[in-house]
């Protein structure tokens, strides 16, 4: 997407217009986007076949729709899904409050795996996340494959949400892991930056 894997994410806040350019310039079976676990009208969902014809090569669509659920998804092409989406046509997602910011480092993590290497945003290897002693990190993991993935964290921190729906009063969890369905999201917060 756009000539990267993962495609760009696409970050607004609540209320705000989300237009999205699709041309389709060399993916052979025809593409269509799919917002995962996203509420949009079924015109716009991009499920080929259903909701949407797939765009072909050389020609175009315009995804479009009104961001009103705050949370973490992705979007994947759901044209022939079972290959282009192992093969990288995907990206994320980010919802934002309409008001109040956060002095938290934000950060997405897209986990997947391409030709067996497990990847984070495109990149093998751990994610570190650049964060001045004592702020508070908030870590977006979006499991982009077709199995479960574990994820975990060197510092105490919480499970805010879980595909999109916040945890009811989230406790702090050391030294485990959490599971990441196929598909799924999860929302990490209250990380602490490590002294320099």
């Amino acid at each position: 997407v756009n000539g990267t894997s993962p495609g760009p994410t696409i970050t607004v806040h609540q209320g705000e217009l989300v237009e999205v350019h699709v041309r389709n310039a060399s993916v052979k079976d025809g593409l269509t986007l799919h917002w995962h676990g996203y509420d949009v009208p079924a015109a716009m969902d991009g499920v080929a076949g259903v909701t949407q014809d797939e765009v072909p090569i050389g020609s175009e669509f315009i995804y479009r729709f009104v961001a009103n659920q705050v949370g973490t998804y992705w979007y994947h092409s759901h044209q022939v899904s079972h290959e282009q989406v192992i093969g990288g046509l995907f990206g994320t997602l980010v919802v934002l409050p309409k008001t109040g910011g956060s002095e938290a480092a934000d950060v997405v993590a897209a986990a997947h795996t391409y030709g067996g290497t497990k990847t984070i945003n495109g990149t093998a290897g751990d994610l570190k996340v650049p964060a001045k002693p004592g702020q508070q990190v908030r870590v977006r993991v979006i499991n982009t494959d077709n199995g479960p993935i574990e994820t975990w964290a060197d510092t105490p921190f919480r499970l805010l949400a879980i595909d999109g729906y916040a945890v009811n009063e989230p406790t702090e969890v050391t030294d485990r892991s959490v599971t990441v369905t196929a598909g799924g999201r999860a929302r990490f917060g209250r990380l602490r930056g490590l002294p320099a």
